[in-house]
């Protein structure tokens, strides 16, 4: 059973740069999060994946004062 699942393992290996501070030992990274995140910014590497596509595009800010409701 366990040769079935080393077959279909791989090693992951993410650079340092962008979201990646600093690598901990052979399996866990130190992530840049936002100060306002409440999650710890120490990761396994195996919740981490690759970032494919293009980067999302800000989004436009909502005026500070809402429009009145219509009537």
């Amino acid at each position: 059973m366990k040769a079935v699942v080393d077959k279909k393992r791989y090693e992951k290996e993410f650079e340092e740069g962008g979201w990646i501070a600093q690598k901990i030992g052979a399996v866990a990274y130190i992530l840049l999060l936002p100060k306002e995140s409440r999650v710890q910014p120490i990761f396994h590497v195996s919740r981490l994946k690759e970032f494919k596509g293009t980067l999302p595009v800000k989004a436009m800010e909502l005026p500070e004062d809402p429009l009145p409701f219509v009537q």
